[in-house]
């Protein structure tokens, strides 16, 4: 099950449990392991949660000194998460001279995905580029992601490349799968536009149940499977 962690979500559950719903179950060799590597996740994800909450309350008041370092915190345990854009909101409402490092990073993401959202694609690829050493892998995986939106329309080919990178990067945690399965389905809209069945059905194809993308691409699969001239297959 995914999970969008809206405000009305917060308020029916409280932070701590809406970041907890939807996270997958671990595999382990035995029971006692698997519980313990449970229990080790919801430890986590509930300290995410404490962190998130005592970063926006310093935040409301204005202390981002404190809300960044808080942040911080929870930032670099995320990709347990089904669902990071809680974090991510905060992040692009704290000025800019309170973050550095992994945030800093972060946000020129954040403001590179408002840009692609207002269709400035020439200023959503200059901020998703460049983003220092401090960038951690899920941050760079949503910049390649967001680069390659960018250049959908206009240069193809380079965004194939850039979505495939995100793909085989294989940035981990549930956010990770989320950002693969989203890079696939953009590359088989980019396939499909071109025309190129094949290629199109094999990247709906590739899309995996966890990323939270998988009825979408059987929906994209059948079409694709129907311009490809194969409705028998489309059903």
């Amino acid at each position: 099950m995914t999970w969008s962690l809206s405000e009305s979500a917060f308020g029916r559950v409280g932070i701590g449990a809406a970041l907890a719903i939807g996270v997958a179950g671990c595999a382990g060799t035995s029971p006692y392991v698997a519980d313990a590597e449970r229990d080790a996740q919801r430890s986590s994800r509930w300290a995410v949660a404490r962190q998130w909450s005592l970063a926006r309350e310093a935040g409301d008041a204005g202390r981002w000194t404190e809300a960044s370092d808080r942040l911080a915190a929870a930032w670099l345990h995320r990709d347990g998460l089904v669902d990071d854009r809680p974090l991510r909101a905060l992040l692009a409402q704290a000025p800019s001279t309170a973050l550095s490092g992994a945030l800093a990073a972060g946000r020129r993401v954040e403001d590179a995905r408002e840009a692609l959202g207002r269709g400035d694609f020439r200023a959503a690829r200059a901020l998703a580029t460049n983003l220092g050493e401090a960038a951690d892998p899920l941050t760079r995986s949503r910049a390649a992601l967001v680069q390659g939106m960018a250049l959908a329309s206009s240069e193809p080919g380079l965004a194939q490349a850039r979505l495939s990178a995100v793909a085989r990067s294989r940035p981990s945690g549930l956010g990770g799968a989320a950002l693969v399965g989203l890079a696939q389905v953009t590359q088989a809209g980019i396939a499909l536009d071109a025309a190129d069945h094949g290629a199109a059905i094999a990247a709906y194809l590739s899309v995996e149940r966890a990323s939270g993308y998988w009825r979408e691409a059987r929906y994209g699969l059948a079409w694709a499977q129907h311009r490809a001239g194969r409705p028998d297959r489309a059903l």
